[in-house]
């Protein structure tokens, strides 16, 4: 029987995107979007099931992280940093889904 739940994926990116920003500036970080990634219908003991999980979140992150760097007003004046950003973003959120989705699956089997 497989159970549903609902990851959330919180898409971090720095307060400042700008180069002028201070060091304590780009340190806060403020949620900007999140959504759910339905898994209840994958069987994530086997290897298919999870790379399909891990397809989805990579997708949802990608999405509550703004999409592509190309399109966000600070590229033109920074491309390596806003892209190290939104990529920074993605990593950030895909882990703490996968995370989320490993406690709920320990807090089920106890």
């Amino acid at each position: 029987m497989h159970r549903s739940v609902s990851v959330i994926l919180a898409a971090f990116v720095a307060t400042a995107l700008t180069m002028g920003a201070s060091a304590a500036d780009r340190a806060a970080t403020v949620t900007v979007g999140k959504t759910s990634v339905y898994y209840g219908d994958l069987d994530l003991a086997s290897q298919t099931g999870a790379a399909v999980l891990q397809q989805r979140i990579s997708t949802a992150a990608a999405m509550v992280c703004g999409g592509a760097p190309q399109f966000a007003t600070s590229y033109r004046g920074a491309p390596k940093f806003t892209t190290a950003e939104f990529e920074r973003c993605r990593t950030v959120a895909a882990h703490t889904a996968t995370e989320d989705v490993r406690r709920a699956r320990v807090a089920i089997a106890y």
